[in-house]
């Protein structure tokens, strides 16, 4: 036997009895709806060489089976990314693997994606059409030493990171159907490694990026983005350091003393007609912020994931509620929220009838368009008051690379001062201390 090619129904599972292994290898085609192979573990597996698989589910023993498929070298694998969610990292077990063909996945449900390509050191082609992938990096790409060639389509927005190329040394050639690239000059590097590199880049010309709603060349415009003279930079640098020298020289000279009696003379006038009631002026601000915030119903409003819904109700909010001091007053979108009121008005009434807002930062908050919803408005009353504090608490760790994709939250996190959930038990203690204190007083930056 040297091909064996199966269409299934609707909910047929396929059951391979205790036979023994076939002699030599075969490709194996599934297709169907929901793919099932039965309890027991077939020798019938380790036969296969190839396979191809199209549905809405791959199971054995409630597992991905790709897996148990221990000897193959060839992999495609096509699915419907709106109703199939599974953990593809098993992917990366496959050390015999050749040639990997990924057809229309959704990584959502994978805990690390960029695990999925670890440890395919045999890997020599690579088809990725329609992932849903945010991005490529160099650590997805670490162990891919025998990539020949790397084809590549998303009508998603791709991120390429300068250098992930570097670990591809036997690279060969880049085919680019159609990637939804964006108009930045951090895409640049990727144009100059295709003008300086002996791999080829096929359909690199016919590539566009999006631009201000509107879809544009990439080349002719990465050209006109971030082309710059610099000759040209160089000259007017020159002049207006010189100028600037010579100003600050001459006003030394002839403007010194008259500028500094006219400041002191101002300074003068200043105190004596408005010093007095700029201050009282402030001291009467202040208590008005401070009765204001007595005022408020909740202490804090605490935005998360439905998936880290257990993690808050049994542990953050216990702690802060009912142990400790001073006892807090929390807002849970599933507790506290009115019934019958629209979503989107009880997220804005209740961050606005709270002294701080507390974002609890998972890979799955970032996903929600929800937990997107509850960030904007919590950062619009930052912007708007300027006093209200938004505290970030991460529950797992996130990378840069992996934030530059939220535009909002990447800033928050560079001016903001936040949290880490930590994993030592004797570290949470301070972590709880330090997150009461900042909720009560406001003080992120103590220590």
């Amino acid at each position: 036997m040297q091909r064996l090619s199966i269409d299934a129904d609707v909910g047929t599972s396929i059951f391979i009895g205790s036979i023994g292994r076939p002699k030599g290898s075969f490709r194996f085609e599934l297709n169907g709806y929901m793919l099932y192979i039965g309890d027991n573990y077939p020798p019938f597996l380790e036969s296969v060489r190839e396979l191809k698989l199209s549905g809405h589910g791959f199971y054995l023993k409630n597992d991905f089976f790709v897996p148990y498929f221990t000897h193959l070298e060839s992999l495609e694998l096509s699915a419907d990314p709106e109703l199939v969610l599974l953990d593809y990292t098993g992917i990366s077990s496959l050390r015999y693997l050749k040639r990997l063909k990924l057809i229309n996945l959704n990584f959502s449900n994978t805990t690390n994606p960029g695990m999925t390509l670890w440890n395919l050191k045999q890997l020599q082609i690579l088809v990725l059409y329609n992932c849903r992938l945010n991005f490529l990096t160099k650590m997805m790409f670490k162990d891919l030493h025998s990539l020949e060639l790397l084809y590549l389509c998303s009508v998603n927005p791709l991120i390429l990171q300068d250098g992930m190329f570097d670990v591809l040394p036997v690279l060969r050639a880049v085919v680019l159907e159609t990637v939804n690239f964006r108009c930045d000059c951090e895409t640049g590097w990727f144009l100059e490694w295709a003008q300086n590199t002996r791999a080829q880049v096929i359909n690199l010309q016919k590539q566009q990026c999006a631009w201000r709603y509107q879809k544009l060349n990439l080349m002719s415009t990465m050209e006109k983005l971030c082309q710059t003279d610099v000759q040209y930079l160089c000259y007017l640098g020159t002049v207006n350091i010189i100028s600037l020298l010579l100003l600050s020289a001459l006003s030394y000279r002839f403007a010194y003393w008259p500028c500094m009696v006219f400041i002191f003379r101002l300074r003068g006038y200043m105190e004596r007609n408005f010093g007095k009631r700029w201050w009282r002026r402030r001291q009467r601000n202040r208590r008005d912020e401070l009765e204001a915030e007595e005022d408020m119903k909740y202490d804090a409003f605490v935005s998360f994931s439905s998936h880290d819904e257990v993690w808050v109700l049994e542990e953050f909010a216990p702690k802060l509620e009912e142990q400790g001091q001073p006892r807090l007053r929390l807002c849970l979108h599933s507790r506290d929220f009115e019934v019958g009121k629209g979503i989107v008005d009880n997220i804005a009434e209740s961050i606005y009838s709270s002294r701080r807002t507390v974002c609890v930062l998972s890979r799955r908050y970032l996903r929600s368009d929800w937990c997107s919803l509850e960030m904007r408005v919590a950062t619009h009353r930052l912007l708007e008051e300027q006093k209200h504090r938004l505290i970030l608490i991460f529950l797992e760790h996130i990378s840069p690379f992996e934030l530059s994709t939220f535009h909002r939250l990447a800033k928050l996190v560079k001016s903001h001062t936040y949290l880490d959930w930590p994993q030592d038990e004797a570290e949470r203690i301070h972590f709880w201390e330090r997150l009461r204190r900042n909720i009560a007083d406001g003080d992120m930056d103590a220590p």
